[in-house]
């Protein structure tokens, strides 16, 4: 079986994507609004287990503990490659705080980690449609970006605002792309 067609080596339910859709909706908004608090914590907790739950232990056609270990280990990844990224725009100035940032501040990377599951799970077809992935970093990303700083209010993008947008737009075209591939691959195949 090719690498691209075991990336559906499971029947889909669109009702489960699109529920992983607007989890990641719902998470990433709380995740803006009340960072700092235990509740973003707690909610990202509850969305990791539920995932891991839905796709990967229960129904037909689950992986179980199989499945549930490449889930963990996905978020992992790309958690700790976008918690990479970020840092460092931070450390190179495009991202602008009133206090130090060493790492990243602990809602940022509570973002990546719903954020991962959205491309686990909701955003998959990405996984067979790079250039889609491409259109996607380049307009999703720098967006993302933008309203979350304009709605959080203790980040925000270095100006001129047209070039922030247009490096984070440059990124996200590769990193998204590169991820979607990595996603393919034995190791988080699901």
């Amino acid at each position: 079986m090719d690498s691209v067609a075991s990336v559906q080596s499971r029947p889909r339910n669109f009702g489960k994507l699109l529920l992983s859709g607007l989890l990641f909706e719902v998470v990433w908004f709380l995740c803006v609004v009340s960072p700092g608090t235990a509740l973003v914590a707690v909610v990202t907790l509850c969305n990791l287990l539920f995932h891991v739950w839905l796709f990967d232990l229960s129904g037909p056609g689950s992986h179980g503990a199989r499945g549930a270990a490449r889930t963990l280990l996905w978020v992992a990844a790309v958690t700790l490659s976008g918690c990479v990224m970020d840092s460092l725009l931070f450390r190179f100035g495009l991202f602008e705080t009133s206090t130090e940032v060493v790492f990243l501040p602990a809602w940022l990377l509570l973002l990546w980690v719903n954020f991962a599951l959205a491309l686990r799970f909701a955003f998959h077809f990405l996984q067979r449609k790079l250039w889609m992935a491409a259109l996607f970093g380049a307009f999703g990303g720098p967006a993302s970006y933008l309203v979350g700083a304009k709605i959080n209010g203790s980040v925000s993008l270095a100006e001129p605002l047209g070039l922030s947008l247009a490096i984070l737009a440059g990124l996200w075209t590769v990193y998204l792309p590169l991820v979607m591939r990595c996603a393919r691959a034995p190791l988080f195949r699901q």
